[in-house]
């Protein structure tokens, strides 16, 4: 019996030594190949134990380690941190975590993340239990973060251009100084706004709808005007993105004051509609002179040549023949010269008005040319301002002298559309229409040659109009669309 207890307690023994080794091993798994380091602090701050992982990240053997200080490897400027750090953790006793700079032994700095933890040794000794992880790449990352940030905010604060960030409620989350010297609040004034309250045009609900249209779109473009905080108002043009986030987004806004480039293109807008005064003037002129002095003085010539042939009496066929020739020679140019005349200014635009001039030319450009034009225009056309009529008419016109020059079309079409608020006319052919490079240059403003779409288009832009061609191989549709506000005109 005390054999077989003899060889049962072996067996237990075997056992307990079998699930040591296995502890063991795991032990040596957990601990000394984890990747990141733990290490035992003595009371006194000395390194009582170390895994692989910290011998690695303080280049030195894990044997050299034992029994030296832990502050020999910390930088001395993060010194203080940590022997704060540690006097909390024994006072207290509760796990305390900080980052701070260490030295490997060459000197090569790096950061740490220190997690510790107040415990006993075997001897009933306190001692404390850290947990080292290498953060220097992302202590990296966070500094060029930083700098990146620094050198956004410097571009910000010296920029010309106004910055703003604004949440999807239209609240400003921020803004530069160029933008605070441009409406003249204070950065503090400004957060405490919003772009309803700096807007001058828009309402709130065209605020609302336009930061929709922004957060749809991804990104725009638009002109506006603002509110200086002493009631004064200047233009403005923005450029906005929308940057979503977790917390619903937010919008990023340049702003720049363009309040003198809108009053050199007023200044230019109103010298244009002077030119085009001076233009239409001289075409009046000309044209008065032209009927009544030069057209006067043809028809004059040729009844005094008509009376010179019939006194004279000759009977010589040769003389008749050039009495005759000088007459319709003399006959024509005086029909030249009323056409003419007639093309510089027509006397019906004063006074019948846009329709009967319109009506008046086609007659008139369909004999010229050959090109079978028809109206499609309301009977009772009221008057419109004087200045719009005249845009109309010499688009017709231009419109009509390309499709003769160019189209190589047999009919056209105008049409003339009235309502409270547009007034629209097109000229339509059935031409072989415009070659695409042209069209595009046309559309672009890029590369287009001639002046005469150039010349409607500034005609009608005096006049708050616009310009719309479409072309294909079936023809050519000339669009001119003008508001009839009193503030277009």
């Amino acid at each position: 019996m005390y054999q077989v207890e003899l060889e049962m307690q072996n067996e237990e023994l075997c056992w307990a030594q079998a699930e040591l080794e296995a502890e063991r091993r795991r032990y040596f798994d957990l601990y000394q190949l984890a990747p990141v380091g733990y290490c035992t602090l003595s009371g006194k701050g000395l390194f009582v134990e170390a895994n692989r992982a910290v011998a690695a990240l303080l280049g030195v053997n894990r044997d050299v380690l034992v029994r030296q200080p832990f502050t020999r490897f910390i930088c001395k400027e993060d010194l203080n941190l940590y022997n704060v750090c540690r006097k909390q953790l024994l006072e207290t006793g509760e796990p305390h975590t900080c980052e701070l700079r260490m030295m490997k032994m060459d000197g090569t700095p790096f950061w740490v993340r220190l997690d510790s933890a107040a415990a006993q040794s075997a001897e009933g000794a306190p001692v404390c239990l850290v947990a080292l992880s290498d953060i220097t790449g992302r202590k990296r990352g966070e500094e060029a973060l930083r700098q990146s940030e620094e050198r956004n905010r410097t571009t910000l604060r010296t920029a010309m251009d106004g910055f703003w960030r604004v949440d999807l409620q239209g609240r400003l989350l921020e803004a530069n100084e160029a933008y605070c010297r441009m409406s003249g609040y204070t950065e503090r004034e400004l957060l405490a706004m919003s772009i309803p309250d700096l807007e001058a045009i828009e309402t709130p609900s065209d605020t609302a709808a336009r930061i929709r249209s922004l957060v749809a779109r991804g990104e725009g473009r638009f002109e506006s005007r603002h509110r200086r905080k002493d009631g004064s108002t200047f233009a403005v043009e923005s450029s906005v993105q929308y940057r979503p986030s977790e917390g619903g987004g937010y919008m990023v806004a340049f702003l720049r004051d363009i309040t003198g480039r809108k009053q050199a293109e007023e200044a230019l807008l109103k010298l244009s509609a002077q030119l085009n005064r001076a233009e239409e003037n001289e075409r009046r002129r000309i044209a008065r002179e032209l009927h009544d002095s030069v057209g006067q003085n043809l028809a004059a010539l040729g009844m005094n040549v008509g009376l010179l042939h019939d006194r004279t009496r000759v009977k010589d066929r040769q003389t008749d023949k050039m009495f005759e020739a000088c007459l319709a020679m003399i006959t024509h140019c005086v029909q030249e010269v009323r056409t003419v005349s007639y093309l510089l200014h027509p006397p019906l635009l004063d006074e019948f008005g846009l329709a009967a001039v319109i009506g008046d030319y086609a007659v008139g450009f369909s004999k010229r040319s050959g090109v079978r034009v028809a109206l499609d225009m309301p009977s009772d056309l009221e008057r419109l301002p004087p200045e719009v009529e005249l845009a109309l008419f010499r688009l017709v016109q231009e419109s009509l002298g390309n499709i003769h020059r160019h189209a190589r079309a047999t009919a056209a079409r105008i049409r003339l559309r009235c309502d409270a608020e547009h007034v629209v006319v097109e000229v339509c052919d059935n031409g072989r229409g415009m070659p695409a490079k042209k069209l595009s240059a046309i559309r672009t403003g890029i590369g287009s040659e001639g002046v005469g779409i150039a010349g409607m288009c500034e005609r009608l832009r005096l006049v708050g109009g616009q310009l719309e061609i479409e072309s294909c191989k079936k023809g050519t549709t000339v669009r001119a669309c003008i508001l009839r506000r009193e503030e277009a005109t």
